[in-house]
């Protein structure tokens, strides 16, 4: 008896905890072909345009607009890289590395310096090293699209090289020793 008493007694002071409302950790917000864009990462970017627009002094837009310029942004930069993936665009370590001494070079840092300086801003390296991989991806999905976009006709080839340019860079070139 005194064991049902406490089983009782149990269910009744345990229920509510059992019949917590569960909230939700994260929403999808956009689903962009076979992506998805999360809240989290809506509000990830938010912040990162809202601090970068602060350091720059300048003024904040509406924020039912800044949150859909910044989904936008987001859909579209989720298409170019899913359009990158398609057509196998890779960035080899070597030039990812590259391209993260050459920014380092920019600010007159080492390589080791630029670590440091962004660990101290509080900035993940790793999460550099793939937004940093990211953007060179759509950068070259960007410049596929303009490339293939220009298209050069016979007539426009033949007007070049009779032009005064072209004749300039079709004329042979002699190199004279003594």
């Amino acid at each position: 008896a005194l064991i049902a008493a406490i089983g009782l007694a149990a269910s009744f002071f345990g229920a509510p905890i059992l019949q917590a409302q569960t909230q939700p950790v994260d929403q999808v917000v956009a689903i962009v072909d076979d992506d998805i864009i999360m809240a989290s990462e809506l509000r990830e970017r938010i912040a990162s345009v809202t601090e970068m627009l602060k350091s720059r002094g300048m003024d904040m837009p509406p924020e039912d607009e800044l949150i859909q310029e910044t989904l936008d942004r987001l859909i579209l930069e989720s298409i170019q890289l899913q359009k990158g993936q398609r057509v196998g665009v890779r960035i080899s370590d070597a030039q990812l590395n590259a391209a993260i001494q050459n920014i380092a070079a920019q600010n007159r840092l080492t390589q080791e310096q630029f670590i440091a300086a962004l660990e101290r801003q509080g900035q993940s390296y790793a999460d550099m090293r793939e937004q940093l991989r990211r953007e060179m991806i759509i950068q070259r999905v960007q410049a596929g699209n303009v490339n293939q976009r220009i298209q050069i006709t016979p007539k426009e080839v033949d007007n070049f090289l009779a032009s005064e340019d072209g004749k300039k860079l079709t004329q042979p070139e002699y190199h004279l020793l003594h």
